[in-house]
């Protein structure tokens, strides 16, 4: 597999970058950097790969022929987050990119990027972007439809209801 990623890292460099680059979660100084080493490279070439399915430090550590705990290191060292942060942020980021160009439920969406339920999925979109995944969509959609506001005629919570008790 090392093989065969070190061969893909060399041929897709760019597009790895491209896509790391994309991700508005981690900001352009992890893409940089991740950029900078080719060992991280090869790791974001294997995230990349198996975007779908859960993807693991003791895999990825594998990967680059280290120890768990000294690629956990490691990593941390040359991208400036831990790993988990990192494939957490990649996977929102496709998630919400789906979110914003598809009809998916967040169910949906979870299952498609290998999370064990909408409610994990929930949780890790929700510490990555602060928003839930439904609120996400829609400033998201609200934002492209050049409907956004900044939030000045929001209905203040417990609005009044109309009561059906007489």
């Amino acid at each position: 597999m090392l093989r065969q990623c070190t061969r893909d890292v060399f041929c897709l460099r760019e597009e790895v970058h491209v896509r790391v680059a994309g991700c508005r979660f981690l900001g352009s100084e992890v893409s940089r950097r991740i950029s900078a080493s080719p060992r991280a490279l090869t790791v974001a070439c294997l995230v990349q790969q198996q975007i779908r399915r859960q993807v693991r430090l003791e895999d990825a550590a594998g990967a680059v022929s280290m120890d768990p705990s000294a690629f956990s290191r490691f990593f941390k060292a040359k991208t400036g987050v831990t790993f988990g942060h990192y494939v957490r942020a990649i996977k929102i980021s496709h998630a919400a990119r789906m979110l914003e160009t598809s009809d998916a439920l967040v169910s949906e969406a979870a299952a498609h990027f290998g999370f064990s339920s909408a409610a994990t999925f929930i949780r890790a979109f929700k510490s990555v972007t602060g928003l839930t995944p439904s609120e996400y969509r829609k400033r998201r959609l609200r934002y492209l439809s050049g409907s956004f506001d900044d939030g000045a005629a929001r209905r203040p919570r417990g609005g009044v209801r109309a009561s059906r008790r007489g």
